[in-house]
């Protein structure tokens, strides 16, 4: 059987010679070993892939070394199996809650991938499934065991298989083979045991410290069943202790029941396929001893498989037993697990049960129908004659302005009439900043929606500015400096300065003026002055 190995890309490498590898996946393990010899010049990249195409077997290098230990000396590469990768990964809430699924199953295990993070590698397969699940899993739950348990709750088994580009998962119906007879003991290799003696007293310990602590105590009788009254004794009774330390009163009834109900499953076994017939983890299958008569009836909880150039050899581990006998000499049987009592017309032979209906049964079942039939039908007229009697009551409907209303059969429509106002915003969309002598609009923003309803009215404010001193070329306000100003009837102005201005003025640039005084006439009306030769008094010529 050939073995590819990819890089860690997935893409295929090549076919790798002389390869043998051991897969293990199920309730444990989950895992696989790879040896080549130690001389071979293959090598797979860590991440790579192994696979053999279209099967369950195959997954990913985690790790590599060798083992000189035995006569070959061989290079090894161990890994996770697909199964593996889904069982590395944790399904949960942020808040902690239950995971709720439902639908078709392809579309579940979907969601599941896309919870886990595993699009790249892993697809549900894109046909439905014909089967529906609802299903919850608990936050904290890992994928693989997530999808065991949401497909076993529809009878269902998760199905694995490599393609050359992805791991495909899909759901088919859990098979069960415990109705075929060459399931036998000269067909399968198995080791089967069963024990008659298993633990019947469970002695269940919560919450508490000493005298306080909460105690349970269970028992199995015989037949095995779970109560709280003992019925074994001496040395046929074979007692245990179970912790379960934040536990009360009523959920250790619960979970030791539970416990303690397992227990009576005594039967173990084993089995190795001889190529007749191919099981997948969670079928049920049947192995009979014929030399004991013994039969059991368990599902399929682990599977390995070895694997090289010549073939495969596959074993199974079987637990969770379903059901358990043992033939008597006289013809009978006696069971543990489920016990099944024939009721009447229910005949039970061996692991077939069958059913006789006669015509007693027929004419019973024929006026149980007939009385649905009759009731269906009166509850039908009742519903229509509730129906027409709300139709009734409600004659008409009368709407006033701004309301209009209109009947449609059943359906009464309310609608709004138009206010006339256009549909907009009107006012200003800004305060208003204007600039001297333009023109401002002032008023209220509105914002008005299609029915005219004003869904929004802001005040408005103008701001005038602050006029400059005016000068030739900027227009203003004249600045007060002691200059008299005169308006004639004809509109003309003169202006007369005073004070320093009229100094100045009458002393420009270039004009000398003569005082008694030694003081600079700058100190007394501005500008700038300069002392110039004088026979008497004091001359001063004006610079600025």
């Amino acid at each position: 059987m050939d073995v590819v190995f990819t890089d860690t890309s997935g893409h295929d490498l090549g076919v790798l010679r002389e390869a043998e590898i051991d897969i293990t996946y199920g309730n444990k393990g989950n895992d696989f070993e790879l040896k080549l010899p130690v001389e071979s010049d293959q090598s797979i990249p860590i991440g790579g892939f192994v696979y053999l195409e279209g099967t369950e077997y195959g997954g990913i290098v985690d790790e590599e070394g060798a083992d000189r230990t035995s006569k070959r000396p061989v290079k090894l590469y161990r890994g996770r199996t697909w199964h593996g990768i889904l069982a590395g990964k944790t399904l949960y809430r942020e808040d902690g809650s239950d995971i709720v699924l439902a639908g078709d199953a392809h579309a579940v295990i979907q969601t599941i991938v896309s919870l886990a993070g595993l699009e790249d590698i892993f697809a549900a397969s894109a046909d439905p499934s014909g089967i529906t699940v609802s299903s919850s899993i608990p936050s904290f739950t890992d994928a693989y065991t997530g999808l065991r348990s949401m497909l076993g709750s529809s009878s269902a088994k998760l199905v694995v298989a490599y393609n050359g580009l992805n791991v495909v998962l899909s759901a088919k119906r859990i098979a069960n083979h415990t109705s075929n007879e060459e399931l036998d003991s000269d067909l399968l290799s198995f080791k089967v045991s069963r024990n008659h003696r298993p633990i019947n007293h469970l002695i269940c310990l919560g919450s508490g410290n000493g005298a306080e602590r909460a105690v349970v105590h269970l028992y199995a009788d015989d037949e095995g069943n779970v109560t709280q009254s003992k019925s074994l004794a001496g040395v046929d009774e074979v007692s245990a202790v179970l912790e379960f330390s934040n536990a009360q009163q009523e959920e250790l009834v619960e979970k030791g029941t539970e416990k303690l109900a397992e227990c009576q499953n005594a039967v173990e076994c084993d089995a190795s396929d001889t190529g007749a017939q191919p099981y997948d983890v969670d079928d049920v299958v049947s192995v009979y001893q014929n030399d004991l008569g013994l039969q059991v009836s368990a599902s399929v909880i682990q599977k390995t498989a070895t694997i090289d150039r010549h073939g495969a050899s596959v074993s199974y581990e079987i637990g969770e037993i379903v059901a358990a006998s043992k033939q008597l000499e006289t013809g009978g049987s006696y069971a543990t697990g489920t016990a099944y009592t024939a009721g009447k017309g229910i005949r039970i032979e061996g692991m077939a049960i069958s059913a006789e209906v006669d015509a007693e049964d027929v004419a019973s079942i024929e006026a149980l129908a007939n009385n649905a039939v009759v009731a269906s039908s009166n509850a039908s007229e009742l519903a229509s004659a509730a129906q027409r009697a709300a139709n009734a009551s409600v004659k008409s409907v009368v709407g006033s302005a701004p309301l209009t209303v209109s009947r449609n059969a059943g359906d009464v429509l309310l609608s709004h009439t138009a206010s006339g106002v256009i549909e907009g915003t009107y006012g200003p969309v800004a305060d208003a900043a204007p600039s001297w002598g333009a023109q401002v609009t002032v008023g209220p923003q509105l914002i008005l929606d299609a029915m005219g309803h004003v869904t929004s009215a802001e005040e408005r404010t103008v701001s005038f500015p602050t006029l400059p001193i005016g000068t030739a070329s900027v227009p203003g306000v004249l600045k007060p400096d002691g200059v008299t100003i005169t308006v004639t009837d004809e509109g003309t102005i003169t202006a007369q300065s005073g004070g320093s201005a009229a100094f100045l003025n009458s002393h420009p640039v270039g004009s000398v003026f003569e005082s008694s005084h030694p003081d600079d006439p700058a100190m007394s009306y501005g500008g700038v002055w300069a002392r110039v030769p004088s026979l008497g008094g004091f001359r001063w010529k004006r610079m600025q």
